[in-house]
């Protein structure tokens, strides 16, 4: 696909396990994935696109919805928001929801700003996903996930001359929703 004279920076893969139904103590949560939204109400540059990969359980039943925007969206759809609940209010509304295609076996390609969003269908089962978001241009200083990003040589390198490490265990969480995400590595030699 000769991404490499596409994208600029590759953030982190981060994998998704989405169990059947939403966990009591995300229920609440301002910046929940089960509401329609745009990654760039966290803060992601608006030169990005999103990555999205279904690997493992009912991806058919437990899945991410996509929505057509209006044809008159503007600046106000990508900037930064308080969060989901306060975007969504604004927004999701307008949007059309874009037939369900959710498979194993797809890679789901969208630009940054499309809105989407955890759906779960009643009685269904866990999910897997992965998710990669990823940056057209070297985006400004202080995006969300700019630190969580490597360059393209960097991420060629890796298992060849270079290491990644992940110091996180499972269960262990350092992000801060809307602030920080849920990753921490370092690339050494």
């Amino acid at each position: 696909m000769n991404f490499p004279k596409i994208i600029s920076l590759w953030s982190i893969p981060a994998v998704r396990h989405k169990d059947a139904s939403i966990s009591p103590e995300n229920k609440e949560r301002p910046m929940r994935s089960e509401l329609p939204h745009s990654d760039t109400w966290i803060g992601w540059d608006k030169n990005s696109i999103l990555i999205n990969i279904p690997i493992l359980g009912d991806t058919d039943g437990n899945r991410v919805n996509y929505f057509n925007h209006p044809n008159d969206m503007d600046e106000t759809w990508i900037q930064k928001q308080h969060s989901f609940e306060e975007g969504a209010k604004k927004f999701a509304n307008k949007c059309t929801l874009i037939k369900p295609h959710y498979k194993k076996g797809y890679i789901y390609i969208a630009d940054i700003s499309v809105i989407h969003q955890t759906h779960r269908d009643a009685g269904c089962k866990d999910r897997v996903s992965v998710e990669i978001p990823m940056y057209i241009n070297y985006p400004k200083k202080g995006d969300f996930g700019l630190k969580d990003a490597l360059t393209y040589n960097e991420i060629k390198s890796i298992g060849i001359y270079k290491k990644l490490k992940f110091p996180l265990k499972m269960g262990q969480i350092i992000g801060e929703s809307g602030v920080k995400r849920s990753i921490e590595f370092s690339l050494s030699n």
